[in-house]
């Protein structure tokens, strides 16, 4: 990576669907999407599709300015970063052991179904009250579109804006385990 890091990346916001780049100053993106300050970030070689006008036709910008609260959800498009403890088969210094709860999130006018990453023995509900992240990640995570359920994202990672999130709940165990 260089020292700007460009990740590409997905925002969904209430009307749009947004791809593009951000620059992320070498942090991983979900870092530095938390850690921003700004109320507004750019978005450099960017297609804007509306998702009220499914006919419109995608417009291809060089650069749009992203009001922060105005995203639903973010989907880093980048490569997994792995650390140099990762890469000989060990566990870096900061490794505590989780645990994966299924969770589902609405977030008007999209649902999202995806993991959280609990340390063992947390107790759930204090970690979806008390998180402190501005924009809460999801592994495995699928967002789809409730007014046109055909529409809907997948990442292996999903970041939330908590202000725009209404309901946590662990998701049921539809299998009957």
């Amino acid at each position: 990576m260089t020292s700007d890091s460009m990740v590409k990346v997905e925002f969904l916001t209430a009307n749009h669907h947004l791809v593009g780049h951000v620059t992320t100053g070498a942090r991983r993106f979900s870092t530095w999407l938390n850690l921003v300050s700004e109320p507004t970030f750019t978005l450099d070689n960017a297609i804007v599709r509306s998702l009220e006008e499914l006919d419109a036709a995608e417009i291809p910008l060089e650069f749009v300015l992203v009001e922060r609260q105005a995203v639903v959800a973010a989907i880093p498009r980048e490569p997994p970063v792995t650390g140099e403890a990762t890469e000989r088969g060990g566990k870096p210094l900061e490794y505590v052991e989780k645990m994966r709860r299924e969770i589902v999130v609405t977030l008007p006018p999209f649902a999202l179904r995806g993991h959280i990453h609990l340390a063992k023995g947390a107790d759930l509900r204090r970690v979806l009250a008390t998180s402190r992240d501005a924009f809460m990640p999801f592994s495995e995570a699928r967002l789809v579109y409730t007014v046109n359920p055909r529409l809907l994202w997948e990442g292996e990672v999903i970041l939330v804006n908590r202000s725009k999130a209404q309901l946590y709940w662990p998701s049921p165990d539809l299998d009957g385990r």
